[in-house]
């Protein structure tokens, strides 16, 4: 539970995983509690407790494998796809960053 983290002994909480779908930043799980707030919004909360908490998102990792970055970063027109997705994503979650894990 995010509520059992306690946001003054951290500086930064990197929240995983995002995925990489269509060459846009998605939420692999979207992880809804029993009434509908998705996790990634109560980790974000904790900065009640701590205002000065960053928390990020992580994408990729092990089992995202590398294939699709490698093909995203490949075109201009899906580098620029995939950045916008990345910042429409961070102001829509409150986020500090990304923790890109290629």
């Amino acid at each position: 539970m995010a509520e059992d983290i306690n946001p003054n002994v951290c500086t930064i909480i990197n929240y995983s995983f995002a995925q990489l779908k269509d060459n846009a930043i998605a939420l692999m799980d979207p992880d809804l509690d029993e009434n509908g707030q998705h996790m990634i919004r109560r980790v974000v909360a904790l900065r009640k407790h701590n205002p000065h908490l960053t928390v990020m998102i992580s994408l990729g990792g092990w089992s995202e494998g590398s294939t699709k970055y490698s093909e995203m970063v490949r075109s201009e027109a899906h580098r620029k796809h995939f950045i916008q997705s990345v910042v429409k994503f961070l102001q829509a979650h409150d986020l500090d960053g990304l923790d890109l894990d290629w």
